[in-house]
């Protein structure tokens, strides 16, 4: 949208200037202003986009994240707890995917029947590192299994650059698919198979 202003605008600057050297300044000044413009957007939008992400979530399955993954049947999830402090330092759950593309999307990738999805994988920033994630995934995986699962999907967006690029490949994932959804800004789809 700005970019397209912004050709208008510098169609219209050369249009109405009176000399040439003046149009030309004018629409180089209208260009440089809307990739200025683009260049802000691209680092505003993905935070909006994220705070707009924890409101939804805040109002849907975290609002009563017991209630929501445990009152379902092959739902479930974890908690991590610091033995010294007893701080709650990480959680993940699981369910049969209630949203997310069910047909091929552009990228080939889709959920299937017998697929469980990994949700609210989350390590305090302090104790990362420790294997605090790849326990939780263990209780993770092995419910899956127990539970007949083929595989344990998941999507990621690349804000999530630490988990995107090697916590679940590190644990296993295969990146199945990729859809950019905004400049840089892209969502990783990615499955384990299961037994």
């Amino acid at each position: 949208v700005v970019v397209v202003a912004a050709a208008i605008a510098a169609a219209a600057a050369l249009h109405l200037a009176q000399s040439p050297t003046l149009a030309l300044g004018l629409a180089a000044c209208v260009v440089t202003l809307a990739l200025g413009l683009v260049g802000l957007a691209a680092q505003l939008v993905p935070g909006y986009v994220a705070r707009g992400y924890i409101r939804k979530s805040m109002g849907s399955d975290m609002r009563s994240p017991c209630t929501h993954y445990l009152g379902r049947r092959g739902s479930a999830c974890w908690v991590a707890v610091d033995d010294a402090s007893g701080e709650l330092v990480g959680m993940v759950a699981l369910e049969p995917p209630a949203h997310g593309p069910t047909s091929p999307d552009e990228t080939g990738w889709c959920w299937r029947e017998g697929d469980a999805e990994l949700r609210r994988m989350t390590v305090a920033r302090w104790c990362r590192g420790r294997g605090v994630a790849r326990a939780l995934f263990t209780e993770l995986r092995r419910f899956a299994e127990q539970h007949s699962y083929r595989r344990v999907v998941l999507s990621t967006s690349s804000m999530q650059g630490v988990a995107h690029d090697r916590l679940y490949p590190g644990l296993g994932f295969e990146l199945e698919g990729r859809k950019r959804v905004l400049g840089e800004l892209n969502i990783g789809y990615f499955a384990l198979r299961l037994g």
